[in-house]
């Protein structure tokens, strides 16, 4: 429902989650000198890109406005999801990870379909597809991810990712052939500048899930 740029921005809406995840679990505060970079990726993954459509639409609720809405709301799972991640790779081997998520999140969208009674239809031509889509689209970059995780830390892999911006914005134009707007490129350096500039506050969370990871023995689940 939404567009590929869209989802490119929209999905860095995580970083947000995360801090604020950070401020609420963690008791932590953003600083005078980080409230403007907050602020500016707030404005540049959320404000411009949903405001932008509600003035399109005469503030009316669109497909394209409803599939903005479920990519930040996926971006709360996520930023959720890559805390929880970079604590249990101190515990846990990556591999051994992405196999479990894998496969629980197979049985819950198999479960879920079923209790809905959503269709399962699948042309036999598009299997080569999905099956690379899975392999690499989700399998093999959920094993990178947790990898980064592991050696370089939340911060850096965090930052480092935000560089979907231009994969997703390049992609979308080479093979896609969707154009870029000026909404799209303010949304992009306000949102840059905005992660490069809370760097540090991003390292806080590293530090945090570091004290707990250490007090814990290998294999041990009982009070994450």
């Amino acid at each position: 429902q939404s567009t590929a740029i869209n989802g490119s921005i929209l999905t860095n809406g995580e970083i947000i989650f995360a801090v604020l995840i950070s401020l609420t679990v963690f008791k932590e505060r953003l600083h005078t000198r980080e409230i403007f970079p907050f602020t500016a990726i707030i404005v540049g993954i959320i404000a411009l890109p949903i405001g932008y459509e509600l003035f399109q639409s005469n503030l009316s609720i669109t497909d394209l406005l409803m599939g903005n809405l479920l990519i930040l709301l996926s971006g709360a799972f996520c930023a959720t999801d890559i805390i929880l991640c970079r604590y249990v790779t101190g515990i846990v081997d990556p591999k051994r990870i992405t196999q479990l998520t894998s496969f629980a999140g197979a049985a819950f969208v198999l479960i879920t379909m079923v209790a809905f009674h959503v269709p399962f239809q699948v042309d036999l031509l598009q299997l080569p597809s999905i099956a690379m889509l899975g392999l690499f689209g989700t399998g093999f970059a959920t094993f990178l991810f947790l990898a980064a995780l592991k050696i370089i830390g939340t911060t850096r892999t965090v930052l480092l990712y935000s560089t979907n911006f231009v994969f997703g914005v390049v992609f979308a134009t080479a093979f896609l052939h969707e154009s870029i707007t000026v909404v799209n490129i303010f949304s992009i350096v306000l949102a840059s500048v905005g992660i490069y500039l809370l760097r540090n506050k991003l390292g806080t969370i590293d530090e945090f899930i570091i004290t707990i990871a250490k007090g814990h023995k290998r294999g041990s689940y009982k009070k994450l």
